[in-house]
């Protein structure tokens, strides 16, 4: 039982399990070494050592996460026709990571302040209009230095309208939307940029929503996406800081996450929770959101929690088909605080009925979030679906790791400590 926990635990600072993603196809790839003809990509990975060959279909995402303390190394990549020998080297569009190192690479870390409510943080607010769609919307007010590149990062589905300090046009440097961690991105610059206009007051403002209709893509089809975006303001003094507004609207169920330069000093102006468009279904939510704000990245540990939708879609199968009343999820699991063994943790039990939601809340920073088995269905038709499981968490990651794309400092290895 301990070993099977051992290789799904999910690591939050304690433990590192190597991950593979890849996504099979002719366009994620770039690359169509045998046009017309049935392809397939060829791994060959070696795991501590050992060599492991696998043949992987075309058309199709494929993730694998490794059990804690294997090591693994990526010998070879070819795409193609390999009947016909017409193949293609892709070994770098292969995602393979192995150590904390390696996954922060692949996002820069901002120095300054952080950000970050969880996607349950209604749970915490109350319900200012029962049974109707709800929006929380934060104005925040920073400052900025001329000439310095900023990062925002946008979740699919949110809103964001930012105000520059008046003067010249920002420059949009980059903008990008997609899955960054697969590498399923497309360059949406131009379209970005179309977006910033000035308003009546003089002031340059971008008002922009991540979602494929607004962005006009989807490169990642079926998963969740983030828009980043890379601007500057013009150069200047640099001793000047010029204060500017962020405003965002992020749909209740969604996280809001966003890393500040190190002078930033953000400031709330307003947070506002409900139906937006009347005023008597809100509430203020001011002081709560300002202690969503942390000092530093130090400051913010990966909380481990999961949160997901029980349904025969989230699940990926319907081991009973005509029995739809009775499915559920029931997931066993143990909080383990920091510096306890696994052992000495309770067990614990969550399930939730076929159309509702398993909820496992946010634990303390430093602890874990062990799974000991996830079951779905009804009566004895039941699956194992732990890797579905273990997928969320790395989707839950992925949301977090997003908002660290700047260039790390020497002390990000204080976020894993």
């Amino acid at each position: 039982e301990v070993a099977r926990a051992q290789r799904f635990k999910v690591f939050v600072g304690l433990e590192m399990h190597a991950f593979l993603c890849v996504d099979v196809g002719a366009g994620p790839l770039a690359v169509d070494p045998a046009p017309g003809f049935p392809k397939s990509l060829v791994l060959v990975l070696a795991i501590n050592g050992v060599p492991e060959t696998r043949e992987l279909p075309d058309n199709k995402l494929h993730t694998r996460l490794f059990a804690a303390g294997l090591r693994v190394q990526l010998v070879s990549a070819f795409y193609g026709d390999h009947a016909s020998r017409r193949v293609a080297d892709v070994h770098e569009q292969v995602l393979l990571v192995n150590t904390i190192e390696e996954w922060m690479s692949r996002f820069a870390a901002p120095a300054g302040p952080i950000l970050s409510l969880p996607s349950n943080f209604a749970d915490h607010m109350g319900d200012p209009a029962p049974g109707v769609p709800k929006t929380l919307r934060l104005s925040v007010g920073l400052a900025e230095r001329p000439g310095n590149p900023q990062v925002i990062v946008l979740r699919e589905g949110q809103h964001l309208l930012k105000t520059f300090p008046l003067g010249p046009t920002p420059k949009i440097v980059s903008a990008t939307y997609g899955h960054h961690f697969s590498r399923r991105v497309m360059d949406v610059t131009s379209v970005v940029r179309r977006m910033l206009t000035t308003a009546p007051t003089g002031h340059p403002t971008l008002a922009i929503r991540a979602d494929n209709g607004a962005l006009g893509c989807d490169p990642a089809s079926g998963v969740v996406k983030h828009l980043r975006i890379v601007y500057s303001l013009a150069p200047g003094p640099a001793s000047t800081q010029l204060l500017s507004t962020e405003t965002y609207e992020i749909p209740s169920g969604q996280a809001c996450h966003r890393g500040f330069a190190p002078d930033a000093a953000p400031s709330f102006f307003s947070a506002i929770y409900g139906k937006l468009d009347t005023p008597q279904l809100t509430f203020d939510v001011t002081a709560l959101a300002a202690n969503a704000l942390k000092a530093s990245p130090a400051a913010l540990l990966y909380p481990p929690s999961l949160r997901l939708d029980v349904n025969s879609h989230t699940m990926a199968c319907n081991p009973a088909p005509l029995m739809e009343l009775f499915r559920e999820l029931v997931v066993k699991y143990k909080v383990v605080p920091a510096g306890t063994p696994v052992e000495a943790a309770p067990m614990q039990t969550a399930r939730a009925l076929e159309g509702n939601v398993l909820n496992i809340p946010a634990q303390a920073p430093g602890s874990e979030l062990v799974l000991y088995s996830a079951k779905y269905g009804a009566l004895v038709f039941h699956v194992d679906v732990m890797m579905i499981i273990s997928g969320h968490f790395l989707q839950a990651a992925d949301d977090w790791l997003a908002t660290l794309w700047r260039r790390r400092p020497p002390t990000a290895t204080l976020l894993w400590s």
